[in-house]
């Protein structure tokens, strides 16, 4: 967990300091509504990016396009045992970043709350 917080702070600082970069660099000055304004459009993007669509992409298709579906064996414990031994490989692979994107996202979402109420 400590981990995951560590990353997402990292990743919450990044996107501040390159926004108040860019934000200097065009405006001559940090401008605070720029900061709040791409703050919020960032940690939106970032919530986008923590959702794994590829299990949307896939569920959808089996129901919008039956014909087209991935092989589903006919016998219940042949397709349990096959859905289990797809989740043991996929299990763990980006739940680290999953989580720490969530995080960031709603680290920038607070600061920036804090900035439009405060500034």
């Amino acid at each position: 967990m400590v981990r995951i917080l560590r990353l997402a702070a990292i990743i919450s600082v990044t996107i501040y300091i390159i926004i108040m970069l860019v934000s200097f660099l065009i405006y001559k000055k940090v401008d605070v509504d720029i900061i709040k304004k791409w703050g919020f459009g960032f940690s939106l993007l970032l919530f986008l990016g923590s959702f794994p669509l590829y299990k949307s992409t896939y569920h959808g298709g089996k129901v919008a396009n039956s014909t087209y579906s991935a092989y589903i064996p006919a016998d219940e414990h042949l397709h349990h045992k096959l859905h289990k031994d797809y989740e043991q490989t996929t299990r763990g692979k980006g739940s680290i970043l999953q989580k720490s994107f969530i995080m960031s996202a709603a680290f920038i979402l607070l600061v920036t709350i804090f900035l439009a109420k405060f500034f």
